[in-house]
């Protein structure tokens, strides 16, 4: 019986979790999904046979609405995932790290704030560390942005400042610290980011992660990565050597940005003060297993030559 729509309507491949349709695209490397509503269809006690034609009904429906909705996501973002894996871009440096067939779902990117809203999974090859697979997920966040027309401002999330320090905050704590979408508003909304940024760091050693100079200063230094990425400019190492200050998730988000935000034109100059901080950050930390699958994977010569 036709019970729950949500509960039928689940992924085939790269499990999106509730609340995502089997009205998905499966392309190289990649899996499309649009959202749909959790609906319980109603029933007719005693009439098993309306109660069964309702629930028809109201799947079909729902699945109907997810078909068009991935119709749209299609238009938009089959073409540039198709040119980031064929290569060559300005982020293509660990495409080879992406299954073409098969492989293992990594954790969705999702394309909150957008309007037509949905999440890309993506297909990596067996044993990428989530780390790495998060600094992959940003690079393709990163190609979308700069492929994809330039959204309409939203200034809404963006000002006044209070707002960008918790909006930053809030989508650093969220794998893999970014999304299309606050890339998308970074290009059209550089002002009050530079404004962010300019601002001098405020807490003191020791200060309390959840104070409000601690909370200011981690919405600085990722605006410092975000205008990095703007200027196709390398983070500074004195902002590298900052990052290793705040608790460990948000080191290692700050981490997955640098190196994922960074173009392949960038990455050789960013490698070095990148390796050094990381490795400084591991000596403070024990044991620190995904900065080492960081620093192993990506920061090695062989793997930054790629």
């Amino acid at each position: 019986m036709l019970t729950s729509v949500l509960s039928l309507l689940t992924m085939k491949v790269c499990s999106m979790g509730a609340g995502y349709s089997t009205s998905d695209l499966e392309l190289p490397g990649f899996t499309l999904a649009a959202p749909i509503m959790n609906v319980r269809p109603a029933a007719f006690p005693g009439d098993a046979e309306a109660t069964a034609r309702n629930e028809q009904a109201v799947f079909d429906s729902v699945k109907q609405d997810a078909d068009e909705h991935l119709a749209k996501l299609r238009q938009v973002y089959e073409a540039p995932l198709r040119q980031f894996l064929a290569r060559p871009h300005a982020y293509s440096r660990w495409t080879h790290l992406l299954a073409r067939q098969g492989g293992t779902c990594s954790p969705s990117l999702f394309l909150e704030g957008d309007v037509l809203g949905g999440e890309i999974g993506m297909h990596v090859n067996a044993d990428v560390p989530a780390m790495v697979q998060a600094v992959l997920a940003v690079q393709v966040a990163a190609h979308l942005a700069r492929a994809l027309p330039s959204p309409k401002p939203q200034p809404d999330r963006w000002r006044p400042r209070e707002a960008l320090v918790r909006e930053l905050g809030r989508s650093l704590s969220t794998w893999p610290g970014t999304s299309v979408w606050e890339l998308g508003q970074a290009t059209v909304m550089g002002q009050p980011l530079a404004a962010l940024a300019a601002e001098p760091f405020s807490a003191k050693p020791g200060e309390a992660e959840w104070s409000d100079a601690v909370v200011a200063d981690l919405a600085r230094t990722k605006a410092k990565v975000l205008l990095a990425y703007l200027h196709g400019k390398a983070v500074s190492d004195d902002v590298l050597g900052r990052i290793a200050r705040f608790r460990y998730q948000d080191m290692q988000a700050l981490f997955v940005l640098v190196a994922g935000l960074a173009s392949d034109t960038v990455w050789k100059a960013q490698k070095p003060g990148l390796k050094a901080a990381v490795g400084k950050a591991r000596k403070l930390i024990t044991p620190a297993t995904e900065l080492g699958d960081l620093e192993r994977h990506l920061l090695r010569a062989a793997a930054a030559a790629r």
